[in-house]
């Protein structure tokens, strides 16, 4: 109801003020005759003093009205500024636990794959080779060293039937 009031009031000056001057004030000075322009002049100052008793008696009302909106406006903003940052919060958190995942799901497995690799190396052939299944990289590269690892018992097969051999024909 106030605002209402006060933008009925507003548009009641307004239209006021835009009929004067244009049924009064530009009629005046385009006749040039000064007497109309002195009465049209005091006129609008008339309807210009009664729109700012007008302003100044609704003041309290719009500067209350303005520092309430003021208000839900830094509210609004203090709400986005919490979202925004719980957001943050929620996407560092959740790429951590990317990183976590990818620490224990890839790096762990390629530590297993070099440690069954340094082990074949050594010489122990009969090394268990984890991740042979999986679909990724890693189970290339376990498949990979199963290969090596069948072809280094072959190897190390044919190496024993040739010392046979050898000790054999020595003998």
């Amino acid at each position: 109801d106030k605002w209402r009031e006060f933008h009925d009031g507003i548009d009641k000056y307004g239209k006021i003020f835009w009929s004067n001057l244009e049924q009064r004030v530009i009629p005046a000075f385009q006749s040039k005759n000064q007497a109309e322009i002195d009465a049209s002049i005091a006129s609008l100052t008339g309807y210009y003093r009664q729109f700012m008793i007008f302003i100044n008696a609704h003041d309290d009302f719009v500067l209350a009205t303005i520092a309430m909106r003021e208000q839900q406006s830094v509210a609004s903003s203090d709400r986005s500024l919490n979202l925004s940052t719980g957001l943050a919060v929620l996407l560092g958190a959740f790429l951590a636990l990317i990183l976590f995942a990818g620490q224990r799901f890839v790096v762990r497995a390629l530590t297993a794959i070099s440690g069954v690799m340094t082990t074949l190396a050594n010489g122990n052939l009969e090394v268990f080779i984890p991740f042979e299944n999986r679909k990724d990289e890693v189970g290339d590269m376990a498949r990979a060293v199963k290969v090596f690892r069948k072809q280094a018992q072959i190897n190390h097969a044919t190496k024993s039937e040739n010392e046979y051999v050898i000790r054999t024909l020595g003998a």
